[in-house]
């Protein structure tokens, strides 16, 4: 029998509201805390970076379904920090958000993306995969 506790990840990174229920779910440990408001606007600028690494491992593949679910990925993070952020950012961090928004308009190009879909996509991952609003950093699991 597998001992689900044997192998901890590390994370120590912004994830969604609803994960930690589904980790605890599934019978694993989450080691977690709410995001204080210093470290809040850091980790949601980490989240986009990984979900950019994201979208370009799909593109390197060629993984057409998974560059639309990072896109969306992508976009979401984009307008959250966006929205919940514009008044603390920096002159480069909001060059940083240009800058993405720039390489998503590049990536739909180049990658022929309907951008109905993208948002499409970002909309149901809203519904089904709730959002970021508890701002919880999973430490480990």
């Amino acid at each position: 029998m597998e001992d689900k506790y044997a192998e901890v990840k590390e994370y120590n990174k912004l994830v969604r509201d609803k994960t930690i229920e589904h980790i605890q779910s599934q019978w694993k440990k989450a080691i977690f805390h709410i995001a204080s408001e210093e470290e809040k606007f850091p980790k949601a600028f980490e989240k986009l970076r990984e979900e950019l690494e994201e979208l370009k491992e799909a593109i390197n593949v060629d993984d057409q379904n998974n560059i639309y679910s990072e896109s969306a990925d992508v976009l979401e993070i984009k307008n959250l920090i966006y929205e919940k952020f514009t008044g603390v950012m920096s002159q480069d961090d909001r060059e940083e958000l240009i800058n993405v928004t720039r390489y998503l308009e590049k990536i739909v190009l180049q990658c022929n993306l309907d951008i109905s879909k993208i948002f499409t996509i970002k909309e149901e991952k809203l519904e089904k995969k709730w959002w970021f609003s508890k701002r919880i950093i999973l430490e480990r699991s």
